[in-house]
């Protein structure tokens, strides 16, 4: 009975780090009066509750967090989720920023997404910048 316990958890787990990590693949920012407005498509395999996306945030090229808004439940099979966070205020001399997403098996996602917000450029290759 442990073994086949034993061999259940493990091939749950094995299922669950198929899903991969969290992935963001698009980001718009609008400039607004006195904060920015970004919105993000955030893409994950959500296998089970143990393994899902549970979250996405907004933060400095340095890690100081801008804004984080957290998922509660799984999507199997949805398709790829997007969110907005809205009334982020950037700190004096921050010019980009960094978009992450999180799931709850491997943390914060390697594939975040950088925006240049002064500059000349206005689009990336995964990322749009609209200037007030």
């Amino acid at each position: 009975m442990r073994r086949a316990l034993g061999t259940l958890l493990l091939s749950l787990l094995a299922v669950a780090a198929e899903a991969g990590e969290p992935r963001v693949t698009w980001v718009e920012v609008t400039e607004e009066v006195r904060s920015y407005t970004v919105t993000a498509v955030l893409e994950h395999d959500d296998e089970a509750r143990y393994h899902f996306l549970d979250g996405w945030r907004v933060t400095t090229p340095e890690g100081e967090v801008l804004a984080e808004q957290g998922f509660e439940h799984p999507r199997p099979q949805a398709p790829p989720r997007r969110a907005t966070l809205t009334g982020i205020r950037l700190p004096e001399g921050v010019e980009r920023i960094r978009v992450e997403a999180r799931d709850r098996l491997h943390g914060w996602g390697d594939d975040a997404v950088e925006v240049e917000l002064d500059g000349e450029r206005t689009k990336g290759e995964d990322w749009r910048l609209r200037p007030f």
